[in-house]
């Protein structure tokens, strides 16, 4: 397959408009743009094709047609890629859940590395860059936390719960789908009988969660638990409690596998003091702290900092602190802002810009950030980069089988100061 093209703004003085309506016929796809899309010119014009792949020949109707570029969908196939797969989802055509399932399995995994490879050459040093495989898992019945949508449609009155249509508010009426672990499905099965009824017009969110004793269902119109205190997932040997309608990583064996990763690549030692950023319930502080002489946790969940404290108390890890604060503002007057051996990074999508401009004060010789963003991603890690940091190791680990999304892992190192230190 062909690297995928980075989509940019034209310069101005270059722009070529294309006013593009109606059917084009016979357009071949040139590459994989970053939302897995295929990528196609007409007139000029960059068009974005759904569920097209690169050296294919279609048939085309634009469906939105936007100065900088238009969106088209396939009618009609004359050649098919040789890395194209039958989709294995009854709602794949519809539901905006996945992205990729056209393609087969590996030849995701090569466009995802080659997509971030090209992407993090662009901006940052990779002479001195260690690159490891993509590490991935089934690429179905993975994803043990979902959020679906229960509404009743206005024109037909009919109760729908689902993931939404791709670029779209509305849902798609869903009864099983095989990206869900079986205990999800078997769950949503049932729940849909009690759920279904209590649709209005007023959209409402239902959140599916799998823990080791059950599954959970909350929505604000319903409530299914399993018969215990609360839920918990096992990790390392150890035990994490967590909110069933906060924040855990849907993959539990690539959550595993990056964990160990991230333990890996930071070494800790008993004399070592390791700083946790979004640290959440404690999924990597709990981990470092089995080996760590201390470790302190930061995030800005007030109840995730309580069951990160309440986790390492459960686990007797007596060597973590867990601090509440917001990590988008200036932390230099946080008593947990000091000196530090080696720094993880684990944010939302968002990135850590105003953080990661700061960082290189906490005097750390090793970090790693693990990130579902790359653009945000390698924003930071150029901050970074610019004060006395360079790439190290990255691996990618496909947390979202079949969807564009990719979780990075980063590890930066200091470099050491020139010889005058050596001598």
């Amino acid at each position: 397959m062909k690297l995928p093209i980075k989509r940019s703004k034209p310069k101005t003085t270059h722009y070529h408009v294309s006013h593009l309506q109606g059917h084009h016929n016979s357009v071949e796809i040139e590459a994989l743009a970053d939302d897995g899309r295929g990528l196609a010119r007409i007139e000029g014009k960059v068009v974005f094709i759904s569920q097209a792949l690169p050296g294919e020949l279609v048939d085309v109707k634009i469906m939105i047609d936007k100065p900088s570029h238009a969106e088209a969908t396939p009618t009609k196939w004359h050649r098919y890629s040789e890395h194209r797969k039958t989709p294995f989802c009854d709602y794949y055509a519809t539901c905006g859940g996945c992205q990729l399932q056209h393609l087969s399995l590996s030849s995701q995994h090569k466009w995802k590395q080659q997509n971030f490879l090209q992407q993090l050459s662009k901006s940052l040093n990779t002479r001195k860059l260690t690159i490891e495989p993509l590490l991935g898992t089934a690429s179905q019945h993975y994803r043990r936390r979902a959020r679906l949508v229960l509404v009743k449609d206005p024109k037909t009155k009919q109760a729908k719960l689902g993931f939404r249509q791709a670029q779209s508010q509305t849902p798609v009426d869903i009864e099983y789908c095989p990206i869900l672990t079986p205990a999800l499905n078997q769950a949503l099965q049932k729940a849909r009988f009690e759920l279904l009824p209590l649709a209005s017009r007023q959209a409402k969110e239902v959140q599916l969660v799998e823990a080791e004793q059950g599954v959970w269902i909350t929505s604000d119109v319903y409530q299914k638990t399993a018969d215990v205190d609360a839920p918990y997932y096992l990790l390392n040997q150890l035990k994490l409690n967590f909110d069933p309608q906060g924040f855990i990583q849907v993959n539990a064996p690539i959550n595993q596998a990056l964990v160990n990763q991230v333990v890996d690549w930071l070494a800790p030692n008993q004399q070592d003091r390791i700083l946790d950023l979004f640290c959440g319930i404690g999924n990597f502080s709990l981990a470092l702290a089995q080996h760590a002489g201390k470790v302190v946790g930061v995030e800005g969940l007030a109840n995730a900092v309580i069951l990160a404290k309440q986790n390492a108390l459960n686990n007797q890890l007596n060597n973590t602190e867990f601090y509440k604060a917001d990590l988008f503002e200036d932390a230099h007057h946080q008593a947990w802002w000091s000196s530090y051996d080696s720094i993880l990074l684990d944010p939302g999508r968002l990135g850590a810009k105003n953080l990661c401009q700061k960082i290189g004060e906490l005097n750390a010789n090793r970090i790693v950030y693990v990130s579902c963003q790359s653009d945000t991603l390698i924003r930071d890690l150029q901050a970074i980069e610019q004060q006395g940091y360079r790439l190290k190791r990255i691996q990618l680990f496909d947390m979202f089988p079949n969807t564009s999304h990719i979780e990075s892992l980063v590890l930066m190192e200091k470099i050491m100061l020139n010889h005058k230190q050596h001598t």
